[in-house]
């Protein structure tokens, strides 16, 4: 009766606590942008339950007898039926001007929506891990250990895999609460029948001394510490690169489940040859493809990323099974291990983007993984050749990278920005092109943002290039609504103009550099919404698009879809005759301005035969069937259209699909030989389903 109580328990608080992790931060992902820190703060937010519910069993474990702990435990757990059923109370998107204080606000959204059920999940293993070693005398308390992180995994994989595929987010937050009741009742009843128990305690344990248990402290805090910080720096890289879906969110937190798994099953795991050139590859691996000097495919770069996580969290989490303790120490251990995890995870997610203008935590990282790899290899010595050859590579291997780095960083581009904040990392370099001109660019991430073409003549109006250039799909749309650039004549005064036009109305979700304030005429009105006040800051400092133009620019901090919403409430529809998104975290566009509900929305604000253009050009991502699907949905006409790179103007390859009923788009001849064919899928995305797995371009 004990061992399968305890079974239940143990898989189906592991299984809820994992399953809501990405649940919960699906649903929050479009009231914060839908960037890749949603997720890492959700991870931070999980990381200090655990660490709060460890300590909490701690202090637990101290009562005596174990049937006051019994009587305690029960009234906790009656107190967190406040928060049954778990129901969001930010479903009604969060109105508020976040960007003051991001982080703030979703951690208390966290805690206001489910901090006493995660809480108890997090304290029932180690709780009944300590119960059970002392109430038996046969082995078996880390067997439960590796049993929760094999329910956690599963869990993890469920949700993109199955859950979030064939369920709506209400009725995955229903059927969670459901199995919530049920592990309640379970854990009552084994309440029930620990208080009956009348066998004797067993407390015969091993003692340390005050010098052995002062340098396990040190590992047991230390060593998950950096396990989690490189979990989400890597996470971020790949949820900020690729996408922010819950298929690349689990997928690095169950491989590092995973380790966890393996380290107390097999201890000598992370000590084999085969693990150990696998550190050493992806020490070397790791830094080329962060800095791109590897031309890689999508599955390539998450080989790498995933398979350096793999490697170094089994190298850490090895090292760590090898210290465990007495079961006497059970509830100390697990305590350092989660304090280790939030302070790691407060580091990455808090501490670097404060303390660092650019993403350099996870090279500091690799740093302390080759530092813990010499160690174990001076520890646990493998036959003299091997560890001979073993160190000359990474040795020789981190030199040649470290000077291609510095010759990539110093010789090709000069850095003139650098900041980070909830948003990314955004940095402003210039690079040398002919004729002395330079290329100054916008990057969020590894991705190009928006360019500006900077000469020594003095220039009225600056070349749109990038994304932007009269030659791409959104120029010509401008020439459509005849808005040709250059705005005045060659040779000119800057009050001779173009024939007169009727005033143009243009919203664009997404700022960027401000390229589209290029295209402007007197009496124009461009309202752009940036989530991100930092873009916002570095257009108008180290770009000139919005100072130049003579157009209207309204410019609002707000996230695009909560900002058109507002707008709609305030004020009523705001006739656009082109509505522009381009908002992208990195290389993809935030799933929540790419659904049904939102695309409901665009339409309120255009005009009747408005023009809605995506940018949705991505290395990662094919969205494409996504817009066509909406397309269709609307009874609108899509094409999109290609232009070609022209590198010494700094302009990309770049596609942009249109979006319109407008009859005279399909009669206008910059558009005819630009239109290609359309995929045969289409696909629809909302706000309750949105399989963002499915997008992404493997290839």
């Amino acid at each position: 009766m004990f061992l399968i109580s305890w079974t239940i328990l143990v898989s189906l608080s592991a299984l809820l606590f994992f399953t809501i992790q990405p649940m919960i931060a699906k649903l929050l992902l479009p009231s914060f942008g839908g960037g890749a820190s949603v997720w890492i703060v959700s991870l931070l937010f999980f990381q200090v339950v655990l660490f709060l519910g460890y300590g909490y069993s701690y202090l637990l474990s101290h009562v005596r007898p174990l049937r006051i702990q019994s009587w305690i435990h029960l009234a906790v757990l009656l107190f967190t039926f406040f928060w049954i059923p778990v129901h969001p109370i930010f479903e009604t998107r969060v109105g508020v001007h976040l960007h003051h204080s991001p982080t703030k606000e979703l951690v208390r959204l966290l805690v206001t929506s489910l901090f006493g059920p995660v809480l108890i999940l997090a304290a029932t293993g180690p709780i009944l891990q300590y119960w059970w070693s002392r109430l038996h005398t046969t082995p078996g308390a880390y067997r439960f250990y590796a049993l929760s992180n094999i329910a956690s995994l599963l869990g993890l994989l469920l949700y993109p895999l199955l859950i979030e595929r064939t369920l709506t987010l209400h009725t995955q937050f229903t059927l969670w609460s459901l199995l919530y009741l049920l592990f309640v009742s379970v854990f009552i009843l084994t309440l029930m029948t620990c208080v009956r128990f009348q066998g004797a305690e067993n407390t015969r344990n091993r003692k340390y001394s005050p010098l052995q248990l002062q340098k396990k402290f040190i590992a047991w805090i230390l060593l998950p510490a950096v396990g989690t910080a490189i979990l989400m720096s890597i996470t971020r890289v790949i949820t900020t690169d690729i996408a922010p879906a819950p298929l690349l969110w689990v997928l690095p937190l169950a491989l590092y489940l995973g380790t966890f798994s393996i380290a107390f099953s097999r201890e000598r795991f992370h000590l084999s040859t085969g693990m150990r050139i696998s550190y050493t590859t992806f020490l070397l691996l790791l830094p080329c493809s962060l800095m791109q000097t590897l031309q890689t495919s999508t599955w390539q770069e998450l080989f790498i990323a995933l398979g350096s996580l793999f490697s170094f969290c089994s190298l850490l989490h090895g090292e760590l099974s090898r210290s465990k303790p007495e079961k006497e120490y059970l509830p100390l251990f697990y305590l350092c291990i989660a304090l280790g995890g939030s302070l790691g995870g407060s580091f990455a997610a808090i501490g670097s983007p404060l303390l660092l203008s650019t993403t350099l935590e996870l090279f500091l990282l690799l740093l302390i993984i080759v530092f813990v790899f010499f160690q174990s290899l001076r520890v646990h010595a493998p036959s003299r050749l091997i560890r001979t050859a073993l160190s000359l590579t990474l040795c020789t291997g981190l030199f040649l990278t470290t000077v291609l780095a510095w010759s990539n960083h110093f010789t090709t581009v000069q850095l003139l920005s650098s900041s980070r904040n909830f948003y990314g990392e955004l940095l402003v370099k210039e690079k040398a092109l002919p004729e002395g001109r330079t290329l100054r660019t916008l990057f969020h991430g590894s991705m190009e943002h928006g360019a500006q073409l900077i000469s020594n003549k003095r220039e009225r109006e600056p070349f749109p290039t990038s994304y932007y250039s009269p030659m791409s799909g959104i120029g010509l749309l401008f020439e459509h609504f005849d808005r040709r650039f250059p705005r005045s004549r060659r040779g000119s005064s800057r009050e001779e103009k173009l024939p007169t036009t009727p005033p143009l109305k243009v919203i664009a979700i997404g700022m960027g550099v401000g390229a589209v304030s290029s295209y402007l005429h007197s009496g124009d009105i461009l309202r752009y919404y940036e989530i991100n006040p930092a873009v916002v800051d570095i257009a108008r400092e180290y770009f000139s698009y919005l100072s130049s133009s003579p157009g209207e620019e309204q410019v609002m901090v707000s996230d695009g879809r909560l900002g058109l919403e507002q707008a709609l409430r305030n004020r009523g529809p705001l006739h656009a005759d082109i509505l522009i998104l381009d908002a992208f975290n990195s290389d993809s566009i935030p799933t929540h301005l790419l659904t049904a509900e939102a695309f409901a929305l665009y339409r309120k604000h255009i005009q009747a035969d408005g023009v809605i253009a995506v940018l949705y050009d991505s290395d990662y991502s094919n969205l494409l069937p996504i817009l066509q699907g909406h397309a269709r949905a609307n009874d609108l006409m899509l094409f999109d259209v290609y232009s070609q790179q022209d590198s010494s103007n700094g302009i990309r390859e770049v596609s942009w699909a249109m979006i319109s009923s407008r009859t005279q788009l399909l009669e206008d001849e910059n558009f005819k030989d630009t239109r290609t064919t359309l995929p045969e899928d289409p696909v629809i995305w909302t706000d309750e389903f949105s399989p963002t797995w499915a997008a992404i371009d493997w290839r």
